[in-house]
């Protein structure tokens, strides 16, 4: 595929590990290639797959908590202490939540960074309401004096339009509820769909700009169903949807915030009968590629892709 002469076009051929190897090839002007980020995306639309629109099966989509202080209220966890610059700090699980970063999201699984958020919150009645100083005096006396350290730094945020409701509050909390419901989570900025099922509703996660996450509530609770919808959104077919659509980053990245793929088309996964073969495989193949510890996946992936695309052309009878 290399030549010493020259050429007017350059083939790109998309591979795949089974047979047949190129599954789909592209003639690109060379005179196309030039020092700016080189689109080599077939300029054909890919034809419209039939299904639903992804929110019709989602409570919601909802973003990540801002704290409008990071550096000062998340840290990483060190055994028995949290480590907030150059603070320490007991660690007590009442108040400090696991928090997964845009680069703890991979395909398929998460790999946490040990990172945790001083979450001066609790949940009464089905709200998420902040702890007043007096709580935090009484059952958090060491998360309190380590803000009290830095009460200036954060009493000096907000301005004139954003007003914190206490000095040591976070700009938009989000709800518990959310956090520590099962979800599936997705990178805000990727190259491709980097999806991943938080299954025990175990992690909160951040927003904010392209580094954040989004969280994904599906309307139905049996994790297997969960299985299969995170078998769709990290498929070709779903990606090829979403990157014809989304907002174009330096470096081949794509954004896949909530007004990209909400509308993108799924298969009707809630109306599916998960005891049928063909489900069964969907399912038990993508908790084999979230468990792989392999380096390589691409076996997997290409049978699961294969499956996948059978799922959006005939559906599962």
């Amino acid at each position: 595929f290399l030549s010493r002469n020259a050429s007017d076009h350059v083939t790109l051929s998309r591979g795949a590990a089974q047979p047949p190897i190129a599954r789909e090839s592209i003639r690109v002007p060379a005179g196309d290639l030039r020092t700016e980020p080189w689109s080599v995306r077939s300029s054909r639309s890919p034809a419209a797959p039939s299904g639903e629109p992804l929110n019709s099966v989602c409570r919601t989509i909802f973003q990540g908590l801002i704290t409008g202080a990071d550096r000062l209220l998340i840290g990483r966890r060190d055994g028995n202490q949290i480590r907030l610059g150059h603070d320490v700090v007991h660690f007590d699980p009442r108040i400090f939540r696991p928090v997964l970063k845009g680069s703890d999201v991979r395909r398929y699984s998460l790999q946490f960074s040990d990172h945790y958020v001083l979450f001066p919150y609790r949940q009464r009645d089905g709200r998420t309401e902040l702890l007043s100083e007096a709580q935090l005096a009484e059952h958090h006396p060491d998360a309190l004096r380590y803000l009290e350290r830095h009460r200036s730094q954060l009493e000096g945020r907000g301005s004139a339009t954003m007003v914190y409701p206490a000095w040591y509050a976070h700009w938009c909390p989000r709800s518990l509820a959310r956090f520590e419901s099962p979800k599936i989570v997705t990178q805000v900025l990727a190259s491709r769909a980097s999806f991943a099922l938080d299954r025990e509703g175990k992690y909160s996660f951040v927003g904010g700009g392209n580094a954040g996450v989004y969280g994904i509530l599906p309307t139905f609770a049996e994790e297997d169903r969960c299985w299969m919808l995170l078998a769709v959104l990290t498929s070709r077919t779903f990606d090829e949807q979403l990157q014809a659509r989304s907002s174009h980053f330096r470096g081949g990245y794509f954004s896949y915030a909530r007004r990209f793929i909400e509308h993108v088309v799924i298969p009707p996964i809630a109306q599916i009968d998960l005891r049928t073969k063909a489900a069964r495989r969907i399912v038990n193949l993508t908790k084999q590629r979230a468990e792989s510890t392999e380096g390589c996946h691409n076996r997997l992936v290409a049978e699961l892709d294969g499956a996948v695309n059978e799922l959006y052309r005939c559906g599962i009878r």
